[in-house]
């Protein structure tokens, strides 16, 4: 007779939280920061249809934001408007994102 054995184990995950006010302001650098500690030099964004609309300047923020931090990173694509809900984000979580690419879904 083969026994079993009972094991654990645990993963630990450690970030940080980043509070500031109008992130893509492009006077504003700690999006720009996160992004180029983890020398990635790609970003696609998705925001969700009902952001955009309660906040028509995101997109135009977001592209100033990056041509003003253009030596951080570069936006890989125009920004993407989906329908709301978590089942299309989820779904585009399993696109092929280019390696080495932020996804930033809002």
């Amino acid at each position: 007779m083969k026994k079993s054995i009972q094991q654990t184990f645990s993963v630990p995950f450690n970030y940080t939280v980043h509070f500031t006010e109008d992130i893509f302001d492009k006077n504003n650098p700690i999006f720009a920061k996160i992004v180029s500690q983890f020398q990635v030099t790609k970003v696609f964004f998705v925001v969700d249809q009902g952001v955009a609309a309660l906040h028509p300047t995101l997109i135009p923020k977001i592209r100033t934001y990056a041509t003003a931090h253009a030596k951080d990173f570069i936006l890989c694509s125009e920004p993407l408007i989906v329908p709301g809900g978590e089942g299309v984000k989820y779904k585009l979580c399993q696109l092929l994102i280019p390696q080495r690419t932020f996804l930033i879904i809002h």
